[in-house]
């Protein structure tokens, strides 16, 4: 048998191989925005580096240009798998620490002010043509959260405090002048404050975002174990806020932590998710 027979036509490996191994390179792609990002990865890139070296094997009595075309167009979908499946999916925050010098009783946001808050704004922006859904925020400083508010008109997200409010107690006397101290949350005008609040979203649509105001006070300390009597001290900005995204792009959960220093040194400022919660 001469060279010219041994030859493997390309037509029937196409259809022998070639054809199929795209099917389920696109097989592997569809499951990984609807079933599981992580297999649909790996069946795509199996198949790709398989229909590779079966083509390189069989086509060595080709003519190297045609092997290498071959190759070449077989290598696509890898590439495409690595650019697109594979790239960043990026989410944008911002933060910024503002003064939040607003009148008394001035509402924003949805928060009725105090000369106790000042105002950490959090932004987050998705500027890709994907959706991003249950995208959660979790946001602590080196003072505590008093509210958070939406300058967006956002339905689609809302906030809560995910820690125990910090500790304080109230002294109090029974009739024969023994004192103790009960446990109390620190509320004011029914809103908890706490160390850590969560921002969570259903969904971002693209080209899409929102801004949130935080109030951030500063409590007095206590007094000799007990509550003061002004629970909250004047205006302070924080020192630094840092906080942790998590969000999922088609079937895939990604996180993203966040550190931003408004008034260097901030030794005491987390510098990973871990020391956050």
């Amino acid at each position: 048998m001469d060279k010219e027979q041994r030859k493997i036509p390309i037509r029937a490996w196409l259809i022998e191989l070639g054809i199929p191994a795209i099917g389920v390179i696109a097989v592997g792609l569809g499951m990984t925005g609807y079933v599981n990002f992580d297999l649909g990865i790996a069946i795509a890139i199996a198949a790709s580096v398989y229909a590779q070296v079966d083509w390189w094997i069989r086509s060595r009595s080709h003519g190297k240009i045609l092997r290498i075309f071959v190759s070449l167009v077989l290598f696509m979908p890898i590439a495409l798998v690595v650019r697109i499946a594979l790239g960043p999916k990026p989410l944008t925050i911002q933060m910024e620490a503002k003064e939040g010098n607003y009148e008394p009783s001035f509402e924003i946001g949805g928060i009725l002010w105090t000369d106790s808050f000042s105002d950490l704004r959090v932004s987050a922006t998705n500027p890709t043509d994907d959706s991003y859904t249950d995208v959660d925020i979790f946001v602590r400083t080196d003072l505590e959260i008093a509210q958070v508010g939406f300058l967006d008109i956002i339905k689609q997200c809302a906030s809560a405090p995910t820690e125990m409010p910090f500790k304080m107690t109230l002294g109090i006397e029974d009739k024969t002048g023994k004192s103790f101290d009960v446990p109390v949350l620190p509320k004011l005008n029914m809103i908890t404050i706490t160390n850590i609040y969560r921002i969570h979203c259903d969904k971002l649509s693209p080209k899409s975002g929102f801004e949130a105001i935080i109030a951030i006070v500063s409590p007095n300390p206590r007094v000799n174990g007990h509550m003061p009597q002004t629970l909250l001290g004047p205006r302070k900005r924080p020192s630094w806020a840092v906080l942790q995204l998590e969000y999922t792009a088609g079937n895939r959960r990604l996180s993203k932590f966040e550190a931003k220093c408004f008034s260097a040194p901030c030794p005491n400022m987390p510098t990973e998710f871990s020391q956050v919660r």
